[in-house]
């Protein structure tokens, strides 16, 4: 296994093509997500493991085995012992081609993942005007420096958590990203944001405090939050989603979304307890 300089990221490129549908791949390569890549070989890599804060990109050769047992030498010696003492809970891994679902139980072995499936949606049509959906006594304002300094705002970590989940800080946040919220009573019940801009496209990021879930609500910033991207110049934006999260998918289709595929991944807990209780849970 080596770890390649970012100045070498290029090389990994068409080998994690299969990946491409994820931004954050795309922010990887160019450089603007902290990232490190591990390959098989340095100059002509068949096998690729890009991680990104606690998001994984395993794709290429799943059959090499030296490059598989390196790669749960790095978890078991590197990735889980950094996480455990910064105190992460989990990680999500992407991989391509479905081969690598056969060998997850050895990269991670005795650390109980879990396989799953994720859906993921472009968006086509606007079909729905956000000004006829607001309620009496709802705002929508954008997510940027004025709200997250406001002093009426009663819950700002809902906010600012969420821009520090893709992004390095919340001031990284409002300088490379954008979004906006959902305010009732001074305080934030919902908010959809960008998520890894790349030239003229990027992902969303949603979601509505429970007490306001199943009204519309969701359908609703959806819509603000399209209008708003392309008034800053955004012309696709993707949506990604668990299959199980009916829904997350039924919003984004009531948006002007259309579900471009399926996808495998697998996730696992860095304490032991947690992925006990994850997997019984399942």
């Amino acid at each position: 296994m080596y770890l390649l300089n970012p100045t070498e990221f290029e090389r990994v490129r068409a080998v994690l093509h299969p990946l491409d549908h994820h931004l954050a791949v795309a922010c990887i390569l160019d450089g603007s997500v902290p990232a490190q890549v591990y390959v098989d070989d340095p100059e002509h890599p068949k096998a690729v493991l890009a991680a990104a804060s606690r998001r994984f990109f395993l794709a290429g050769n799943s059959e090499n085995e030296a490059f598989n047992l390196s790669l749960q030498k790095l978890f078991d010696e590197t990735i889980y012992p950094q996480a455990l003492a910064a105190g992460d809970e989990m990680f999500v891994l992407y991989y391509q081609p479905a081969s690598w679902g056969d060998k997850l139980d050895l990269i991670l072995k005795d650390k109980h993942p879990i396989q799953s499936q994720r859906q993921d949606y472009i968006f086509k049509e606007l079909k729905n005007d956000w000004h006829t959906m607001l309620r009496a006594g709802f705002m929508l304002r954008q997510a940027d420096r004025e709200i997250v300094n406001d002093p009426k705002i009663k819950n700002p970590d809902f906010l600012t958590e969420e821009m520090c989940s893709e992004r390095e800080s919340v001031e990284d946040f409002l300088e490379k990203s954008f979004g906006i919220c959902l305010v009732h009573d001074n305080e934030i019940v919902g908010w959809c944001l960008s998520e890894y801009n790349h030239e003229h496209c990027c992902e969303v990021g949603i979601a509505t405090s429970q007490p306001y879930q199943r009204r519309g609500f969701a359908t609703l910033m959806a819509s603000a939050f399209i209008e708003y991207a392309r008034s800053r110049g955004v012309t696709q934006v993707g949506w990604h989603c668990y299959a199980s999260n009916t829904p997350s998918g039924a919003t984004a289709l009531k948006a002007g979304f259309e579900k471009a595929g399926d996808y495998p991944i697998c996730l696992a807990w860095f304490k032991e307890v947690n992925a006990l209780a994850a997997k019984g849970d399942v």
